[in-house]
């Protein structure tokens, strides 16, 4: 661990103390509990520094971050203190990306608290306003409830790099949290991944079970693809329809299938790319290669000599992914100077460079 905070990529971006109080055990907290009000913050974080959270068209079902994005807000803790329960949990950005210096209020716990606070007041328009995507709503609202004091518990955070800030968890003020959370009728346009259990021809009904799940969902399907279902027995298959998710982002309803065909992971070859304006070309074409996440619905692009790892959602996404990340990587560690970026970086932009011609 010291060898990290030594590293120049290891900036302190904020910190927040956390006091709690109970009446059973008084000095003492769970180890369970702690570690639930500690994911929460961790959600929180991780929702609130997405782009696509403030982007209210965002027709995600499931949310994933980048490995780089994780970096970018990682919490280490100091040693608890007496005084109730109290430990300071302190926001680090480990990532190779070089960020710009922002006023206090738009850094690291400042964005929970405001939504803690837009959520607090019961002004359920107000708060969508502040987490315009759904997707990004619900994962806000689990993270609420895990951060929100339970019955005899009293919360109390101070925050910010001076301690700025102290904000009084109560529980009179729990967000309401069902009335916060989207129509249960919002579904979304989704391309699940699954293998078809079974087709009733005659009322027009399928079985699909999605890839990485147990569960079978009964699906009304288009006539117009019949023809095809007779081919699909024991494939994997991508079928177009629409989905509701829970608020862990996992699939609980499917409808209105109207589109199939086998999956066939594709790699993705890259010849050129542009950042900052300009195109630069690989001297050979580098080859992506892409394969389902661990939850078997999210697609990953691989490229191991840069690093390279993207998510994308469709498959026909995912050269955009690529070129986005391509830049962004050019930008923040081709561009940079070594003594700005960390061991592992500094051997990506010599690859990189290698890679490129000029």
């Amino acid at each position: 661990m010291a060898e990290e905070v030594k590293m120049k990529n290891h900036r302190l971006v904020d910190k927040m103390v956390i006091h709690v109080d109970t009446d059973e055990l008084g000095h003492e907290i769970s180890y369970d509990r702690f570690r639930e009000i500690l994911d929460g913050y961790e959600t929180l974080l991780g929702t609130l520094e997405d782009n696509r959270t403030y982007n209210p068209n965002d027709t995600r079902t499931q949310q994933q971050e980048s490995a780089e994005m994780k970096l970018s807000h990682k919490l280490y803790l100091s040693p608890a203190t007496e005084g109730s329960y109290q430990v300071e949990a302190r926001l680090y950005d480990d990532s190779d990306e070089v960020q710009p210096a922002l006023p206090w209020e738009d850094q690291g716990f400042a964005r929970v608290f405001r939504v803690i606070d837009c959520a607090s007041s019961g002004d359920t328009e107000k708060f969508a306003e502040a987490v315009p995507s759904k997707l990004a709503r619900l994962r806000v609202i689990e993270g609420l409830k895990k951060v929100s004091p339970q019955p005899a518990e009293r919360i109390t955070v101070t925050s910010g790099l001076q301690g700025e800030r102290t904000t009084e968890l109560k529980q009179a003020n729990i967000i309401p949290f069902e009335q916060l959370r989207p129509a249960e009728d919002d579904f979304v346009d989704a391309e699940v991944i699954g293998k078809i259990a079974l087709v009733d021809f005659e009322s027009k009904k399928l079985q699909l079970r999605p890839n990485g799940s147990t569960r079978r969902f009964p699906v009304q399907y288009d006539p117009e693809i019949e023809d095809r279902l007779m081919e699909t027995r024991y494939k994997l298959m991508t079928v177009k329809c629409k989905v509701k998710c829970n608020i862990n982002g996992d699939i609980a309803e499917i409808i209105d299938a109207d589109g199939i065909e086998e999956l066939e992971l594709r790699p993705v070859e890259i010849k050129s790319f542009v950042a900052d304006g300009v195109e630069h070309s690989f001297e050979h074409p580098i080859t992506v290669t892409v394969e389902l996440d661990e939850t078997g619905q999210v697609y990953l692009g691989v490229f191991d000599e840069l690093d390279l790892c993207v998510y994308a959602e469709h498959q026909d996404e995912m050269r955009q992914e690529i070129l986005d990340d391509l830049a962004w990587r050019w930008s923040a560690i081709a561009m940079a100077s070594e003594e700005e970026l960390a061991p592992d970086a500094i051997a990506v932009r010599r690859t990189f460079l290698d890679l490129v011609v000029e």
